[in-house]
């Protein structure tokens, strides 16, 4: 059991790794289209529920990066640089939560 483990990890899971990317960009989109709908709207009910909305998918960002984390522990040969997909990971992030902050 340990040894089949220890041999995957050593396999490179490319598509667990870009496929989180994948998502997370595409929540950044998401975010930045709502808060772009969010400051064209006049109606304070519509805004609040958009702001709403970006807060959910801030939150989606957040477990993201977190699962980024896991993955990363979880495979010892990776795609690319451990350091560079941390920091890729902890900067999408850090671009969702901005833009809730500006939505906020």
């Amino acid at each position: 059991m340990f040894v089949s483990k220890f041999v995957a990890s050593l396999h490179p899971n490319k598509k667990a790794f870009f496929n989180h990317f994948s998502y997370m960009v595409d929540n950044l989109n998401e975010i930045s289209n709502l808060l772009n709908k969010a400051m064209d709207t006049l109606h304070i009910e519509k805004r609040q529920a958009l702001l709403d909305e970006i807060t959910v998918h801030k939150n989606k960002s957040e477990l993201a990066s977190r699962e980024m984390v896991k993955i990363l522990h979880q495979n010892f040969i990776t795609p690319l640089d451990r350091l560079d997909i941390l920091a890729l990971s902890k900067n999408l992030n850090y671009v969702a939560d901005s833009a809730a902050s500006v939505a906020s």
